[in-house]
């Protein structure tokens, strides 16, 4: 919902600094959240006690998919790139 939100922002208010964040963390969610041989994870974030490592997988739920596809029809119409 965050991506979606923050490209609508920056469609309306005309703000290439907050579209280029919006894609910038679709790009980070399907990178880091999405195997398409698994699934797709409900929570991307590094454990505290090392800023590399990550925390335990956390299977997505149906809204998980519904707004992450939602965020790609939204990059892929913001930026024209396929990888959306």
């Amino acid at each position: 919902m965050a991506v979606t939100a923050y490209l609508e922002a920056a469609r309306v208010l005309r703000l290439d600094g907050v579209r280029d964040f919006a894609l910038l963390t679709l790009h980070r969610l399907l990178a880091e959240a999405w195997d398409e041989n698994a699934e797709l994870l409900h929570v991307i974030a590094y454990s505290d006690d090392a800023p590399a490592a990550p925390t335990e997988r956390v299977a997505g739920t149906l809204d998980d998919y519904v707004f992450t596809i939602h965020a790609c029809v939204d990059g892929w119409f913001a930026s024209g790139r396929m990888e959306f």
